[in-house]
């Protein structure tokens, strides 16, 4: 019975009758999946993946002479031979990208395959191809044969974009799975097989992946590389957060794309940043075009305008009203709306926050001549303006701990809990809101035609 070969990388082997190189052997139970390289005239750049001992693989002996050549052959054979003869920390996959890539393209798949760390903020301009450079991290941890699986967590609207600049740009296929797929291959695998498990490169959804009967599912899979574009969406408190959150702690790396990092609020920035953290440093590049040399510089010219009377008018009258509000308003709650006005998130939510624990600490009650409303009231109205929903939450169950049955506050909870997808909450606000209006006119305010649609709504 004659031997059978056992490949190893670099072996130059004859596989259906064409002549391949041996670039991967990964062994598994009875069986080995070898990965392949084309050394024919007609497979130069060709990938293909064997199972052995399902195919025939057959060594090539070396010749004991030099075989003469052409030039043309000679030259074609010594620039693929450089270009694979990469030193230590330097990139495999870089010569197979189809694009010109630009010095700073590089430097993130440099950071990472030299061992600096596995988590990445990619948080470059627009226009510096951040998607490029995630697609060229993928392709050399897969060259590295440091991960077999990836899960490209986008906008829906970029997925099919994702999908073809990974096709074309590195050669790599990429699955774009969404409910329809999932369906299709549910019905095609057999029972208790994972749909999800049947894709190398998955591309999906935030808002698909988020949903309670979807994300076990995915999570339930290895993922080795997790890369959330437009990753400013998931930050701050809610389900997409959370749900990036458990897959992020699974992944053995992490890249974070986003051309707006930090919006102002500062906790949002460091959830942001603290996804898939277990302890090791976050590489952050934030580059622009004029710090890359990328285009024309810009040019600023100052535009004196004049205002005229009525304009100078209007300007005076909303300083003044500004200063007087803030100089009637001490406690803040004035000075939170103004800041939150002027696009000065932190700052809003800094004063409003300082306003409401100091209105805990006295003993005055929430009613006239109180303060028409809780400071902790307005600052869950605050946080549910900025998406925030659980905080928000929470900020109005302390304000229907101190005054229970508060209209705003029981409104406020169900519009929070329905912006974090907690229907059962919800619901039973929405009921509680509809008990104290028991006798308001119908259909009424805005808030009691929600709840009486959601009381009417299927369980």
């Amino acid at each position: 019975m004659q031997k059978r070969h056992c490949p190893r990388a670099g072996d130059l082997v004859c596989v259906r009758r064409r002549r391949w190189r041996v670039i991967d052997v990964r062994a598994h139970d009875a069986c080995q999946v070898v990965t392949l390289a084309g050394i024919g005239t007609a497979d130069v750049g060709v990938e293909h993946c064997v199972i052995a001992p399902f195919d025939c693989i057959e060594p090539i002996v070396h010749r004991a002479h030099p075989r003469l050549v052409s030039r043309r052959i000679w030259r074609r054979a010594c620039r693929t031979l450089i270009a694979k003869l990469t030193p230590p920390g330097a990139l495999r996959s870089g010569p197979q990208a189809r694009i010109d890539l630009l010095p700073h393209q590089l430097e993130p798949a440099l950071a990472i395959a030299g061992g600096l760390g596995c988590r990445l903020l990619l948080a470059d301009a627009v226009g510096l191809g951040k998607t490029i450079q995630a697609a060229l991290v993928l392709s050399e941890l897969r060259a590295r044969s440091a991960i077999d699986r990836a899960l490209i967590l986008t906008p829906a609207g970029l997925r099919d974009q994702w999908a073809r600049e990974l096709s074309e740009r590195v050669g790599i296929g990429a699955d774009v799975i969404d409910a329809r797929d999932t369906r299709r291959r549910i019905a095609a695998l057999p029972v208790g097989v994972n749909p999800w498990s049947t894709t190398e490169v998955a591309i999906a959804s935030f808002d698909y992946v988020k949903r309670p009967e979807i994300l076990p599912v995915v999570g339930a899979c290895r993922w080795d590389l997790l890369i959330v574009d437009e990753a400013h969406n998931v930050a701050g408190a809610s389900d997409r957060h959370d749900a990036i959150a458990a897959l992020a702690g699974q992944a053995a790396y992490v890249l974070l794309l986003t051309a707006t990092p930090h919006n102002g609020d500062r906790r949002a920035f460091l959830s942001l940043c603290a996804l898939g953290d277990r302890g090791d440093p976050l590489l952050v590049f934030r580059r622009t075009r004029h710090a890359v040399r990328l285009g024309a510089g810009r040019h600023v010219h100052q535009l004196h305008v004049r205002p005229n009377a009525a304009e100078r008018r209007m300007h005076a009258l909303v300083a003044r009203f500004t200063r007087a509000v803030r100089a009637d308003h001490a406690d803040g709650d004035a000075t939170a709306w103004l800041a939150l006005a002027e696009g000065r998130t932190s700052d809003a939510l800094a004063a409003m926050r300082e306003a409401a624990d100091r209105e805990d600490r006295t003993e005055k009650s929430a009613i006239t001549p109180g303060p028409l409303a809780p400071a902790r009231e307005l600052l869950g109205e605050m946080l549910l303006e900025l998406k925030q929903p659980k905080e928000a939450l929470a900020a109005f169950q302390q304000t229907m701990a101190k005054e229970p049955n508060r209209f705003r506050a029981v409104a406020g909870a169900a519009a929070a809990a329905t912006q974090a997808g907690d229907r059962v909450r919800a619901r039973t606000y929405y009921r509680q809101l509809l008990t104290i209006c028991a006798r308001a006119d119908t259909p009424g305010r805005p808030e009691l035609q929600a709840a009486r649609r959601a009381a009417q709504t299927p369980r």
